[in-house]
């Protein structure tokens, strides 16, 4: 007897169902997290920062691909001949609906409410429970074409975002006046809030940025008080009067 009900199988049944489910979901998790990011921020859903424009189309076909092997697998389950068998493609189905929870939870916790910590340990039981499932439903062996064709690109993926995950929590600090950035140059960037993080530059941008007279800034203040999102300041250098020499000219040229 299966722990998962009826409409379970049912939805998966229908390949277009099954691959446009996910994706679906997917979408509803992404405008959740907007609202919830908007709500956090103070500002409007779409002046949010938005991710990486790569991250949407992969999110979409790894989906996709995901969506098609939960397919497969219901057809194995649907062609069982014994219990054994029924029971492995029930179980991988199981483990298919708990990744899917998993990966719908991940964008409003990591994006969201910026709960990187929370995030990562999600991220890690997806991405293993996404492994258990492509070991399961590659030992259903029903499909001419394996189920971890489709699913492989996914787990990979998946180990890609953990890594990311994990590298923001070990470097998530907050920055303030007296601590040092990732170049040892002291920082005299306020302290960000609870509700927006700092952003984090590239070592040679934050190099240029310095020597243009260009601040960091975490967190910039509306009128009302609320966090308008990060911003970057730019200060003017002062130049000093060259009294009309024209060496003190050239030197002030040079700079």
């Amino acid at each position: 007897m299966s722990p998962l009900p009826e409409i379970a199988f049912q939805l998966l049944r229908n390949p277009a169902v099954a691959v446009g489910l996910p994706i679906a979901l997917g979408v509803a998790s992404g405008y959740v997290s907007a609202e919830l990011r908007a709500k956090r921020t103070g500002q409007a859903a779409s002046a949010t920062c938005p991710p990486h424009p790569a991250f949407g189309p992969i999110w979409t076909a790894m989906y996709g691909l995901v969506g098609y092997a939960s397919h497969l697998c219901v057809c194995a389950f649907d062609a069982a001949v014994t219990p054994q068998s029924t029971e492995d493609a029930s179980n991988a189905l199981v483990l298919y609906y708990a990744q899917l929870a998993g990966s719908l939870l991940w964008t409003p916790l990591y994006v969201g409410e910026r709960m990187h910590k929370a995030a990562f340990v999600d991220m890690a039981l997806l991405t293993g429970t996404a492994v258990t499932m492509t070991a399961k439903m590659h030992e259903l062996n029903f499909s001419p074409i394996s189920t971890t064709w489709f699913l492989a690109p996914y787990c990979a993926w998946l180990g890609y975002m953990t890594y990311l995950n994990g590298r923001v929590v070990w470097k998530d600090e907050p920055t303030g006046p007296g601590t040092k950035d990732d170049d040892g140059n002291s920082s005299e960037t306020p302290v960000a809030d609870s509700a927006q993080a700092a952003v984090s530059f590239p070592a040679p941008v934050r190099s240029a940025a310095r020597s243009l007279g260009q601040v960091e800034s975490s967190c910039a203040r509306l009128p009302d008080g609320t966090a308008s999102g990060p911003v970057v300041v730019y200060k003017q250098q002062k130049q000093q009067p060259h009294n009309g020499n024209p060496e003190d000219r050239c030197q002030d040229e040079e700079k």
